[in-house]
């Protein structure tokens, strides 16, 4: 029923696969990767988490299109099929889109999908006083998309490495061959550096979308790092305010720096009680 590429994916999606699978089986039914299948005409559904033509057309071809649902959730900066155009598109070939926008669905051929993510909390044993004062991890990535935030993304780390560089580290793929001094290379556990700091920048793909909330903020949450948030515009309404910071509400880095200098565990404990 399931094309589930494990290329490029990390344990926490392979996890997440997983629980589906034991969900599935749970309920009584059988979810497996395509390549398990010997007559495809037994398979109720196929759910295509990457745009693969080759199958569509095979599928298409047996007359099993009719089955096939679109599950890709990668925003329009990622993918222009991810849009209500790109959608109208992707109809002539999938019987169902499942997104993570409310607004672009109709409940006939596009349903609401969540974002899942699997949480294990492990805090960190170094005191919040003791950690330098800010972080980031990110791919390298460009997009021609109106709303995307990998601009800005960069317009921060170089803010932080020109006036805070022996505060801020930044890590990530791509960045190998770019002029960033605080640039500290590729790493294998997210939550062992987020230990280190105390602040992150957390800005998602896009901004303004609803609903597009990734695992960037929850990777935060869940390493006991204070994520800098820009990204969906609904965000509080998934995420009490009071346990990330709101990019937005600075209208400059200048004023943003000037706010995380002087917090300390005490303030953020003070916040988040209201008792100032």
């Amino acid at each position: 029923r399931d094309r589930l590429r494990s290329r490029g994916l990390g344990d926490v999606y392979k996890r997440q696969a997983y629980l589906m699978q034991e969900e599935f089986k749970r309920l009584g039914h059988v979810i497996h990767t395509v390549d398990l299948f010997n007559d495809l005409m037994k398979v109720d559904f196929f759910l295509f988490y990457v745009l693969d033509w080759d199958w569509v057309k095979k599928i298409t071809e047996l007359g099993l299109e009719k089955r096939m649902v679109y599950c890709n959730a990668e925003p329009p900066t990622v993918s222009e099929c991810n849009t209500p155009n790109g959608y109208e598109t992707l109809k002539r070939y999938f019987a169902y889109i499942l997104t993570w926008n409310p607004d672009w669905i109709d409940n006939r051929r596009i349903f609401l999908r969540n974002i899942p993510y699997f949480f294990d909390f492990q805090p960190s044993l170094i005191s919040f006083e003791e950690r330098k004062l800010i972080t980031a991890i990110s791919a390298n990535k460009r997009s021609k998309w109106k709303d995307e935030l990998y601009t800005e993304r960069e317009n921060s780390y170089r803010y932080f490495e020109e006036h805070y560089p022996d505060e801020f580290d930044f890590y990530g793929v791509g960045w190998e061959n770019t002029n960033h001094p605080c640039y500290k290379g590729k790493i294998k556990d997210k939550k062992q550096i987020f230990h280190n700091y105390r602040f992150a920048i957390c800005f998602e793909n896009t901004r303004m979308d609803k609903n597009y909330i990734t695992e960037k903020i929850w990777d935060c949450l869940n390493s006991q790092i204070v994520p800098i948030y820009a990204g969906a515009k609904n965000v509080k309404e998934y995420i009490p305010e009071d346990c990330f910071i709101d990019f937005y509400q600075f209208k400059s880095y200048d004023e943003l720096a000037d706010y995380l200098i002087p917090v300390s565990y005490t303030h953020l404990r003070a916040h988040e009680t209201g008792a100032y």
